[in-house]
């Protein structure tokens, strides 16, 4: 009788044991549960701030292209004015639809001359002979394509001038290969073997839309521009950092006074979970160096 009495203690004890160890278990897992949500939410409201700056940041740049290239504008001040105007439209844009979720925000461009760089817009639309022509005091050079007629290059070569550095444009003898070379004729850093108009998208560092990438030189009041021993003809178009005049041998290419970049953006953005500020530079297609 007594054995049994013992046997039953030990069941009693024991399932009193179990309904311990599961209740842990379950406050365990209750906690761990509760700290992922924590930290997702927190993961998502920082994401949401970022994805919020960058639609900003993205359509803030886009606007100061837009007005770089109005024909309406004939001072840097006229670009400043309509960056300035187009901004508080993207700003009241972006309030409203935040509203809908309980959350406000807030852009503003620092945009007198203090708060800007001045910069000039060089291009050429239409493909031509490239002319030869150069700019002093270059800050930086930013959202440059280039576009190159791959059958009038020949034997002829352009040399695009980038601060401290030079990019050789020319084509192979042995294959008719169009090539990049950088700093020495050959140094070759990439090549296609495409016919008709081939893009060398500089700054982002793409040939015919594959890799071409090279260090980026630093410009730090240097020079920049083209020089050619032949016609060459393509299609261009870049923002230099500079506020001097264009100087050169041949016809002057397209250019006008320009905005480089807004180095001052307020942004603020404030929900139920986060409240995130910060201030950022504008320069669209400035390579990462």
């Amino acid at each position: 009788m007594a054995e049994m009495n013992d046997r039953g203690q030990l069941l009693l004890v024991a399932g009193v044991l179990l309904a311990v160890v599961f209740v842990a278990l379950a406050l365990l897992v209750n906690t761990a549960i509760y700290t992922d949500n924590v930290a997702t939410r927190g993961d998502d409201s920082a994401a949401e701030a970022l994805e919020y700056q960058a639609g900003v940041t993205d359509a803030v740049g886009g606007l100061l292209e837009a007005e770089n290239r109005n024909p309406e504008h004939d001072t840097r001040a006229d670009v400043r004015d309509a960056v300035a105007n187009g901004t508080a439209e993207i700003d009241a844009v972006q309030r409203r639809n935040h509203l809908r979720r309980a959350a406000t925000t807030n852009v503003t461009a620092d945009v007198p001359a203090a708060g800007t760089t001045g910069g000039t817009l060089i291009r050429q639309n239409e493909s031509a002979p490239l002319a030869e022509w150069n700019v002093s005091d270059a800050d930086g050079v930013r959202a440059f394509d280039l576009a190159i007629d791959a059958d009038s290059v020949g034997s002829d070569r352009l040399n695009v001038t980038l601060g401290p550095s030079t990019l050789f444009i020319a084509e192979r003898t042995d294959t008719d290969d169009l090539t990049v070379a950088l700093n020495a004729t050959d140094n070759v850093i990439c090549e296609t073997d495409a016919n008709g108009t081939v893009r060398f998208a500089v700054t982002e560092g793409r040939l015919d839309g594959e890799p071409c990438r090279f260090p980026w030189p630093a410009l730090e009041d240097d020079d920049a521009g083209f020089e050619t021993n032949g016609d060459i003809n393509g299609t261009y178009e870049l923002t230099v950092a500079t506020t001097e005049a264009i100087e050169g041998p041949g016809p002057d290419p397209d250019a006008s006074t320009a905005v480089y970049s807004i180095d001052a953006l307020d942004i603020r953005i404030v929900t139920p979970t986060v409240r995130y500020e910060a201030t950022v530079r504008v320069a669209p297609g400035e390579p990462h160096v």
